[in-house]
């Protein structure tokens, strides 16, 4: 009888352990899962910003490409006006003054797209320093650096 009793307190003992292992299991399923999400979430809204900064960059792009087109219009007005010595008058010509317009309004199209690109820069670095410095803060320790000076300094003081 005592021989039956141990094997079923073995039996126990190991399906115990048995169940320890799979809720154990479980629980690391769950935190692995938890961390996917988060780790997915954190990468949507990265490619979010970039997609975000990739078509602010385009539309400046775009913005100076038709910038040069009405520059060259007009040095082509320009020159046509010149080369005929027609040079008074040609700064008032219809098509000069709508080439000149435009490329002022572009000037300012391309100078706010730029200064909102910067700032969804900005907005982004600072968000994230907000969020690496928490991280740091807690484990931070300042990193020794060694240059040579400072190696050939320690090499003097200890041959002296």
């Amino acid at each position: 009888m005592g021989e039956d009793q141990t094997d079923t307190d073995k039996s126990r003992q190991m399906w115990g352990v048995l169940d320890n292992l799979a809720e154990n299991f479980r629980d690391w399923t769950t935190i692995a899962t938890e961390k996917a999400g988060e780790l997915t979430r954190v990468a949507a809204e990265k490619a979010e910003e970039l997609g975000r900064l990739g078509k602010l960059k385009m539309d400046i792009y775009q913005l100076q490409r038709e910038r040069q087109k009405a520059l060259s219009a007009l040095e082509l007005i320009t020159f046509t006006a010149l080369n005929r010595k027609k040079a008074t008058g040609w700064e008032k010509s219809e098509d000069s003054s709508e080439l000149i317009a435009r490329v002022k309004a572009l000037d300012n199209e391309i100078a706010a797209k730029e200064a909102e690109s910067t700032r969804d820069v900005a907005q982004s670095a600072k968000a994230e320093a907000g969020k690496n410095g928490k991280k740091k803060k807690a484990t931070a320790e300042p990193k020794k650096t060694t240059t040579k000076k400072t190696k050939a300094k320690t090499a003097t003081k200890k041959s002296s």
